[in-house]
């Protein structure tokens, strides 16, 4: 399902919360992320391929996931499995730890 998404697909759910699930042997979590942005990159260079986009997602500041895939689930959308990378800190230009973290994932 994940090959067939598009860009329009994720705007349509732009702000709405993401919830990752995170199992480990201690515990199973979830943690919250808002969809901020949904961003066209490029033209496909196959014919009738998907064309190139990347997606910002918003968390807390409590917990920064290391890049990897996470089940995401959204009421919109359902369960996906998405590859997200941290890239910073929301407004970053004093690397104050309390800001959000802004998560990164590219659709190619």
């Amino acid at each position: 399902m994940l090959a067939k998404l598009t860009q329009l697909d994720f705007d349509q759910c732009l702000n709405q919360p993401f919830k990752v699930h995170l199992v480990t042997e201690q515990q199973d979590t979830e943690i919250n992320l808002e969809l901020i942005d949904v961003q066209f990159l490029r033209e496909s260079v196959n014919e009738g391929g998907r064309d190139q986009f990347s997606l910002l997602f918003k968390g807390g500041s409590e917990v920064i996931l290391p890049q990897q895939t996470y089940q995401l689930e959204n009421d919109q959308m359902g369960k996906l499995d998405i590859f997200l990378v941290p890239i910073g800190r929301e407004d970053n230009q004093n690397n104050d730890p309390t800001r959000a973290v802004i998560y990164e994932s590219v659709f190619t």
